[in-house]
């Protein structure tokens, strides 16, 4: 197939002088420290220099820092990540010392290559402390009900929608008690009673059933949204509108996984989210107030500290671990999240558009035949596109994985330089068999 003229004229890029031929010198010189330094020479270590760290620092520091690593450190860079945590050369039996240490550390083999993270032993006996914790005090400890009343509205709704008969009334406290984990509060039943515009109690065969009222369901007058109205006010986040194929967008590139997946936001949308997650962070700074779990709906958006960061997030449901599900809203980026890191969202931040969008390079593989991508080829690949500016050739719709096929180009120099093409010329990747 022939490659489509990806050029669009002078004056539609925004980048940074010549960024990509300076990115591919960035890449080479940082190649060649990486090799010094997984020789066991750093800039600032003399080779001389002996480690002097006891065992137990090492474990300390291993714990903690495969913690953080959820997926674990590759083994060949361990010494790398001692080296620069301790200013020392890491000890020849470096290795030998973590195999000593199985009741914490385990080596995997994974994709060819071999990951240093924390054992199975050592994560069970964490999750077992936890239970006894949770056991032997937290059900011991005084539960009060404290659910703010929007937070009861948005329950019931939900409840009441899952429940088209209704609710006998006086299931009400126990199924309070299993959604919120504490007991109701004496002026429940009294409360619900004078919420007609939201539910209404009816005698069925001598029982008061609980319905939604019918003037709840329909989505109210948005010119002035309640705050108990939170599901309504959630729908009305718009999304930026893909352009078709053959169409050329400016583009900023938010993050950058490999050369099949990447995250891409529209060049004039970036100031706006800029000013406005400044505004979110600085408004929910000295914010402390929390979101039962009851209340959550899938498929809304919350305000989610993530990295302590806010961020507007769409919950997508609980892990397996009992952490929420969400994803990033901005950014196509998918995080687990504790309850305490959630916030509502105040109305204010619901008016600017998601934007963002996964993107993946048009008619490019790996160049070593296989189905997964080197680590050299999604450091080069970042290097040379993360938080840079492109005029974007739109290449088809998006897939299964929701990833648009694009060709990213650098118009800022007096020639246009293709990313796909400076891959190639690097032996990163070559062209697809149906491109």
């Amino acid at each position: 197939m022939d490659q489509p003229n990806v050029s669009p004229g002078r004056g539609r890029g925004r980048g940074r002088g010549d960024i990509l031929k300076q990115a591919v010198e960035e890449t080479a010189s940082t190649r060649r420290m990486t090799s010094e330094a997984n020789g066991g020479k750093m800039s600032n270590i003399q080779e001389g220099d002996k480690s002097t760290v006891s065992d137990e620092d090492i474990k300390n520091w291993l714990k903690q820092t495969l913690t953080k690593r959820k997926g674990g450190i590759w083994k060949k860079h361990l010494r790398t990540f001692f080296s620069e945590s301790f200013q020392v050369n890491a000890p020849d039996d470096l290795i030998g010392k973590i195999q000593c240490w199985s009741d914490l550390f385990q080596i995997d083999s994974i994709a060819g290559g071999e990951i240093v993270r924390l054992s199975d032993k050592f994560l069970a006996a964490q999750k077992e402390n936890a239970m006894y914790f949770d056991f032997h005090f937290k059900e011991s400890m005084p539960k009060v009900a404290t659910v703010p009343d929007k937070f009861i509205r948005i329950w019931l709704k939900k409840e009441l929608c899952k429940r088209q008969s209704g609710i006998p009334m006086a299931d009400i406290p126990s199924l309070f008690k299993e959604s919120f984990g504490a007991s109701a509060p004496e002026d429940l039943i009294t409360k619900l009673r004078s919420w007609p515009n939201v539910v209404q109690i009816q005698s069925v065969q001598g029982r008061d059933i609980m319905t939604l009222t019918p003037r709840a369901s329909p989505s109210r007058d948005h010119t002035n949204p309640q705050d108990e109205d939170i599901h309504a006010m959630k729908q009305r986040i718009s999304t930026v509108c893909i352009p078709k194929e053959g169409t050329f967008w400016d583009v900023h590139v938010l993050w950058s996984e490999s050369p099949t997946l990447f995250c891409c936001i529209p060049y004039n949308h970036h100031q706006k989210l800029y000013s406005m997650m400044q505004e979110l962070n600085a408004y929910l700074a000295a914010k402390t107030s929390t979101i039962p779990k009851a209340s959550l709906i899938q498929g809304d958006v919350y305000a989610g500290n993530y990295d302590d960061t806010w961020y507007r997030v769409i919950f997508k449901g609980f892990s397996e671990d009992n952490k929420v599900m969400t994803c990033l809203a901005d950014y196509c980026f998918d995080v687990k999240l504790s309850m305490s890191n959630l916030q509502e969202l105040p109305n204010r931040f619901h008016s600017l558009p998601f934007g963002s969008f996964k993107a993946r390079l048009q008619g490019v593989d790996p160049s070593d035949g296989s189905n997964q991508w080197s680590e050299e080829a999604k450091e080069t690949f970042a290097m040379i596109t993360s938080a840079r500016d492109f005029v974007c050739l739109m290449c088809g719709r998006p897939d299964d994985n929701e990833g648009v096929s694009v060709r990213l180009v650098d118009t800022s120099t007096d020639e246009d330089v293709v990313v796909d093409e400076i891959m190639e010329e690097l032996d990163l990747v070559v062209r697809s068999p149906s491109y």
